[in-house]
């Protein structure tokens, strides 16, 4: 009975023991899952501030760019104006259709007419 007692003794410091290994790998897991979940929260907010940096400086590029191009067709548009005006003495010139307006259609009757050449 005495070596029931014992074995019985023995067992329960071994269940005890692994036990306590189990419960401190899983507190080290979870120490060492906080600490990645920190990281990963660290570098993408790091990622998102680059990500921003470089759209803030894309959105500046692009508005420089078209700003130029604006600039560049206003000074076309006058230069073309002060042509016009020197070609017509002063006149007034008439206005030109908008570039979206289609073009007018042909009457069926000019279209049979015309040459297929």
């Amino acid at each position: 009975m005495l070596d029931i007692v014992k074995m019985s003794e023995e067992l329960r410091s071994k269940l005890q023991l692994e036990a306590d290994t189990l419960i401190n790998d899983r507190l080290t897991m979870r120490d060492v899952l906080e600490a990645r979940s920190r990281e990963l929260a660290d570098k993408r907010d790091a990622e998102i501030g680059r990500i921003e940096s470089w759209a803030a400086d894309q959105r500046k590029l692009v508005q420089e760019i078209f700003t130029a191009l604006l600039q560049e067709t206003e000074m076309d548009r006058m230069k073309n104006d002060e042509s016009l005006e020197r070609m017509t003495g002063g006149m007034h010139a008439p206005e030109a259709a908008p570039a979206h307006t289609p073009a007018k259609t042909m009457p069926r009757s000019l279209k049979d007419t015309r040459s297929t050449d």
